[in-house]
């Protein structure tokens, strides 16, 4: 009685067992009826990675993952984009220093020993200084050869030929911001000789650990614009680190994280990994999870699956791809380490035959074994 009531928990347990998911880890299938179809119902290429292939996937210009609605830096390099330098304009804030030769009584009329900043004439809020014997001027939006003219205008009423120099003592009014993976965000003062893209990062502290390496957002009259910084250039090194800012510009250093690449499978450990200068090779990505799983992972076998396109191409082009490399080939290896990853990339090893069936039996043996025992004591009972 308790044998006829055993052995059919003993069958119902083990089908339940064996038609779950038992396998450790991730184990994927691949609709090869797919390959090749059209996009619109799922369709998909499946390459094998060749010298040739590597060639070809060397000229594509890799992706920065979420960037696409940016503007390219080269609109702020255009013609008529205003990113020329220009002459500095004073603003209010400024502070102007402002020396008449052989008259100290107009030069420092508050002392001799007071630095040129503290002793030097505030721009208003309105735009405006006081000077002796000329009254209120609007300096505002006037370069500083302005500035000097006009006074000198003015002073030749009760001065003879006054020889006039203006100097700008304090920056004040202009300013940048640089924010994100920077050691010390900080605000930036725009001088006579404005940042550039690489000297306001270094004056931010530098890059943080976690920083990209290659990409910089730049936000410039409520547009924000797509930069290549020198640590992620690849052939031919172009990059926008010379790229000089004005005033408003707000600089943003993004975290690595957005360009990651995910490995899965038969390796001895799944990870995201970041990729701060925007890519890395197979081989890179493979020995930072400590490689294949040595009893688990059919070599023969190594998938990366790409979702996305090179830079540049429309959104309606873009179509899954599937690269498959045997690396139990010697020559595969040397393959792998020449196989650049784009962010996003999904890196697969498949599992051997055997190492299912072996992962299978580890975890349904110890349920049967259990059921088994269970039986011998209803019987003996």
């Amino acid at each position: 009685m308790n044998r006829c009531f055993a052995a059919p928990l003993l069958i119902s347990l083990s089908a339940v067992l064996v038609g779950c998911t038992v396998v450790p880890g991730l184990d994927l299938g691949m609709d090869q009826s797919r390959h090749g179809a059209p996009t619109e119902v799922g369709g998909f290429d499946l390459i094998h990675v060749t010298p040739a292939v590597l060639v070809e996937l060397a000229s594509a210009e890799i992706p920065v993952h979420g960037t696409e609605n940016l503007r390219p830096a080269t609109d702020l390099r255009a013609p008529d984009s205003d990113s020329v330098v220009e002459q500095y304009l004073v603003g209010p804030g400024d502070v102007l220093s402002i020396i008449v030769w052989d008259h100290p009584e107009l030069t420092n009329p508050t002392g001799e020993f007071r630095d040129p900043e503290s002793s030097g004439r505030l721009v208003g809020a309105d735009g405006k200084i006081f000077y002796p014997y000329v009254g209120e001027l609007e300096v505002a939006g006037r370069s500083v050869s302005d500035i000097r003219r006009l006074i000198s205008s003015r002073l030749a009423r009760v001065v003879r030929e006054p020889q006039v120099d203006v100097r700008i003592a304090a920056y004040r009014s202009q300013k940048v911001r640089v924010t994100g993976d920077v050691a010390a965000p900080t605000v930036l003062p725009v001088t006579d000789r404005p940042p550039t893209v690489l000297e306001a990062i270094t004056a931010a502290g530098g890059l943080t650990s976690e920083a990209s390496r290659r990409l910089a957002i730049l936000t410039r009259g409520g547009y924000e614009y797509r930069l290549t910084l020198p640590g992620g250039s690849r052939p031919p090194y172009v990059s926008d680190a010379d790229l000089v800012l004005r005033d408003g510009d707000v600089l943003y250093v993004p975290n690595s994280d957005e360009q990651s690449v995910f490995l899965m499978g038969a390796i001895n450990r799944q990870a995201s990994i970041p990729m701060p200068r925007g890519t890395m090779s197979l081989a890179e990505a493979l020995s930072t999870v400590e490689g294949l799983d040595p009893g688990a992972a059919d070599s023969s076998r190594v998938f990366v699956v790409r979702a996305q396109a090179a830079r540049g191409t429309p959104k309606m082009q873009v179509r899954p791809s599937i690269y498959l490399i045997d690396m139990s080939d010697i020559s595969a290896l040397i393959m792998s380490e020449r196989f650049l990853l784009w962010p996003r990339d999904v890196v697969y090893v498949d599992r051997t035959g055997l190492a299912t069936y072996n992962a299978v039996v580890s975890q349904v043996l110890p349920t049967v074994s259990t059921l088994f025992q269970l039986d011998r004591l209803l019987d003996d009972n």
